[in-house]
């Protein structure tokens, strides 16, 4: 599944705080996995340089640039929940202890579900949708070999994977005007 402006614009009104603008920012405008949202470090961010580091799968680590509103979003969060180092986002009662990638995705799926967009356990709306939608976003604004060096994908066709719903629904108004 891949959200909608009007459905992103649903998901930011309904986030309870700080924290989980960050995470949704992240996952968007990214592509972020669970578990790359869950390893991040206060160090990965580099607010003036707006770029962040990622450790991915298979061990990669990945310097990204980072979206302006994603860095204002972390610079909230960290302004109101300070951290000189450890793990970038952590759980509230446990302040010293990182998030999981499970309590990222389950947190993601809740405020999905509170923003109505999502409506059973396997309609397909879930922590990934964020992921979808970045790179439909992206392979709007340039190619498939951009989209893959965002998403991380070590072969193109992963990123291809991806990005199939998204072309077809573009050739849709070829066909069908």
């Amino acid at each position: 599944a891949v959200l909608t402006d009007d459905d992103i614009a649903a998901l930011l009104r309904v986030l309870p705080d700080d924290r989980a603008d960050a995470i949704v920012r992240l996952m968007l405008r990214l592509g972020l996995r669970c578990v790359d949202v869950a390893n991040l470090q206060v160090h990965d961010i580099d607010l003036r340089g707006l770029t962040v580091t990622v450790h991915g799968k298979g061990g990669n680590v990945d310097l990204l640039p980072l979206p302006s509103e994603c860095g204002r979003a972390i610079s909230r969060y960290l302004s109101r929940n300070p951290a000189p180092a450890g793990p970038l986002f952590r759980t509230y009662t446990t302040p010293q202890r990182a998030m999981s990638p499970q309590c990222v995705s389950e947190m993601v799926g809740a405020w999905l579900r509170d923003a109505g967009l999502k409506r059973d356990r396997f309609d397909g709306i879930g922590a990934h949708a964020l992921r979808r939608t970045c790179a439909t976003e992206l392979l709007q604004r340039g190619n498939i070999r951009q989209v893959q060096a965002v998403l991380r994908h070590a072969s193109l066709t992963s990123t291809e994977r991806y990005l199939r719903r998204s072309e077809a629904e573009e050739l849709r108004t070829l066909v069908d005007p």
